[in-house]
C-alpha cells in the first residue's frame, strides 16, 4: 500500500512542471526535487526526484491534456447547446427558427442541395424527396453526412436541376463569394429558391473566415447574379447579439481557450454555466424592452437570413 501511494505521488510530482507550463505560468524546469513526508508511514522524509527531461513522457502528457480539452468542449456542446447554459444558445435558436419559418417554400420539391451541409442540421425542417448534402473533399467535418464532394465554385450538379439551394454559415468562408452565388443561380431551376444565412457581427472563427456581410452587400451580390430578392432579414436584434458575443468572449475565448483560465473554468464549471445563462436571459429581456430588429439602418444583428428566387 505504501508503495502504491508513493507511486501516485511520484507521478503527480513528475507532471508538475508540465502543469505549470500548460496554465501559462511559463515555468520551465529540467529537474524538480520534492521532499515529501508521509505521516504514519515514513519516519524520515523521502526524496523524490522527478526528471522532467523525458520528452516522450511530456509529449504523452500534453496529448492526454489536449484530448481531455477536446472531449470537454465536445460534451459541453452536446449536452448544453439547446439550453441557455450554452454560449451559442441564441445563435442556434434564432437560426433554426428562421429556417423553419421559410422551409415551406420547398415543400414537396424533388431536389434540395445543401451546400456545406455538415451533419445536415436542418434536414427535418425540409420536406423534400432528395436532400443532397455537398461538402468540400478537405472539409474539417469528418462526421459529415455529405452525398457529394466537390468545389463550390464549380458545383458537380447539372444546370437547372435543383429546386432549392440551402447554404448556411458558408458564404463568409469563400474567397470568391460572387462566383459561388453565380453557381447557385446556374444549378437552380427557374423559380427555384436560394436560402442562406451568413454572419454580420461575429468573431473570426477559423483561418478560412474571410468576410462579413451587410444586408445591402448581400442584396447587391444576389441581384448582380440575377436573383430576385424575396427577403433579407436580421436573425436577431441588438440585445440578443450583444449577449451572444459576450458569452462567446467570456466562455469560448476566455474559459475554454485561454490556458490559465481553463483550469479555473473547469473547477467552477457550475458557476460558469450559471453566468452564461444569466447573460443569455439579460439579452432576451433587452430584446423585448429595447427592440431593434426592425430598425433597418441601426440593427446590430449577429446574422442575416436570405431568401432569393431565380426568376
Amino acid at each position: 500500500m505504501n508503495g502504491f501511494i508513493q507511486t501516485i505521488i511520484q507521478t503527480l510530482v513528475g507532471f508538475c512542471p508540465l502543469t505549470f507550463d500548460m496554465v501559462g505560468l511559463g515555468v520551465k524546469k529540467k529537474l524538480m526535487v520534492s521532499i515529501i513526508s508521509l505521516p504514519g508511514h515514513y519516519t524520515t522524509p523521502t526524496l523524490l526526484v522527478a526528471a522532467s527531461s523525458s520528452p516522450q513522457m511530456i509529449d504523452k502528457a500534453k496529448e492526454a491534456i489536449r484530448r481531455f480539452h477536446s472531449a470537454d468542449i465536445y460534451w459541453h456542446d452536446r449536452l448544453f447547446q439547446w439550453t441557455p447554459f450554452h454560449q451559442g444558445f441564441w445563435g442556434k435558436v434564432f437560426r433554426h427558427r428562421a429556417i423553419a419559418r421559410i422551409a415551406h417554400v420547398s415543400g414537396g420539391d424533388e431536389y434540395l442541395l445543401d451546400v456545406g451541409c455538415g451533419n445536415k442540421p436542418f434536414r427535418k425542417q425540409f420536406h423534400v424527396k432528395h436532400h443532397i448534402g455537398l461538402e468540400h473533399k478537405e472539409t474539417v467535418y469528418r462526421d459529415n453526412e455529405a452525398d457529394l464532394y466537390g468545389d463550390i465554385f464549380g458545383l458537380p450538379v447539372l444546370s437547372g436541376s435543383i429546386d432549392t439551394v440551402l447554404c448556411t454559415e458558408v458564404l463568409e468562408h469563400l474567397e470568391y463569394p460572387h462566383q459561388a452565388i453565380d453557381e447557385f443561380h446556374r444549378v437552380l431551376k427557374v423559380g427555384g429558391y436560394l436560402i442562406m444565412t451568413t454572419p454580420f457581427v461575429y468573431p473570426v472563427h477559423d483561418e478560412y473566415d474571410y468576410f462579413r456581410y451587410t444586408p445591402m452587400g448581400l442584396k447587391f451580390m444576389l441581384e448582380d447574379s440575377g436573383f430576385y430578392i424575396s427577403k433579407i432579414a436580421p436573425l436577431a436584434g441588438s440585445g440578443i447579439s450583444f449577449a451572444l458575443l459576450l458569452n462567446v468572449y467570456v466562455t469560448d475565448i476566455g474559459f475554454f481557450w485561454t490556458k490559465w483560465l481553463y483550469p479555473i473554468g473547469l473547477v467552477f464549471r457550475p458557476l460558469l454555466l450559471l453566468m452564461t445563462a444569466t447573460i443569455n436571459m439579460i439579452g432576451g429581456i433587452l430584446e423585448i424592452v429595447i427592440p431593434s430588429r426592425h430598425h433597418k439602418m441601426s440593427v446590430f444583428s449577429f446574422n442575416h437570413l436570405v431568401l432569393a428566387i431565380k426568376p
